[in-house]
């Protein structure tokens, strides 16, 4: 089974969220509809960023180092190469 690592970004309140999940179009449902306690009123969504990982543990693993990044590494990775977004265009 495949994992994503994915960052969401609200743009009105200027977050990036972190997290990962094997089914991406059922978690974004999730974090638009309010059902993480995070995101619940932090929204809306946007996926910026998503990256698969072959194992839940690698992907688990990238998700704990990113979450204690600095924010201009965040955008960086956003706009790099690693971005199955960008490769979706």
């Amino acid at each position: 089974m495949r994992y994503y690592l994915y960052m969401l970004y609200s743009e009105k309140h200027d977050i990036i969220y972190k997290g990962v999940t094997a089914n991406l179009d059922l978690r974004y449902t999730q974090h638009q509809q309010g059902k993480s306690r995070y995101t619940k009123h932090r929204g809306p969504w946007t996926f910026v960023f998503v990256k698969e990982f072959p194992s839940k543990s690698l992907a688990l693993k990238e998700e704990r180092r990113l979450k204690h990044q600095r924010r201009n590494y965040l955008e960086h990775l956003i706009c790099s190469e690693e971005n199955l977004l960008l490769t979706l265009k």
